[in-house]
């Protein structure tokens, strides 16, 4: 299992990221604008075996924001690290910003 935490936050918020990885998440990334939401950390992301889910309460702000399924398995990203800064750039997050897609 692992939890990877950007920024600094609560200790309700990590733990409740810690309790989404004893229920059955493989990872979970706490990004830097993460809060306490209700048994999922808003601005949390769970991956599972086969899936990933950038929204286990809901949407906050990034709520114009939505997943799409790829055609790729997890094991065939060799450079995670571009992909989520390609992901950053391309994809706007908080209020007032809008996305093009």
């Amino acid at each position: 299992k692992m939890l990877k935490i950007i920024g600094e936050h609560d200790e309700k918020t990590i733990a409740q990221a810690r309790n989404v990885l004893a229920k059955g998440a493989d990872k979970f990334i706490l990004c830097a604008d993460g809060h306490l939401g209700y048994g999922h950390p808003i601005g949390g992301v769970a991956a599972y075996k086969d899936k990933i889910s950038i929204s286990g309460v809901g949407f906050d702000i990034a709520c114009g924001n939505m997943a799409v399924k790829l055609p790729v398995k997890a094991s065939d990203i060799q450079n995670w690290e571009r992909v989520g800064s390609k992901i950053a750039k391309t994809i706007s997050f908080g209020i007032g910003r809008n996305n093009e897609m």
